[in-house]
């Protein structure tokens, strides 16, 4: 699945070729979540979940660092909540 961020929409795709639109989420009605425990669970690094009112979605990207890119486009105070703690993190070794 090839995924775009449009706001307040998010387009899902085949991959980066497919001219067809196969989804829309709405951001704006969307809630953004992550949890390092829910990852660990999973044992899927970089993940993240959007829920809308009818349906739960999953998106994993290739690095951390996008992974924040992607939550703090979506949900500001969440994306700027990880940066933080990824810098504490990195500050405190």
């Amino acid at each position: 699945m090839y995924v775009v961020l449009r706001r307040p929409y998010i387009l899902l795709f085949l991959d980066d070729k497919d001219l067809v639109i196969r989804g829309v989420i709405n951001v704006s009605t969307a809630r953004v979540e992550y949890s390092e425990d829910q990852q660990a669970m999973l044992n899927s690094p970089n993940t993240f979940s959007i829920c809308t009112p009818h349906r739960g979605f999953w998106l994993q990207t290739t690095s951390q660092k996008e992974m924040h890119d992607w939550v703090y486009e979506m949900a500001p105070l969440l994306g700027s909540q990880l940066r933080r703690n990824v810098n504490l993190v990195v500050t405190n070794q």
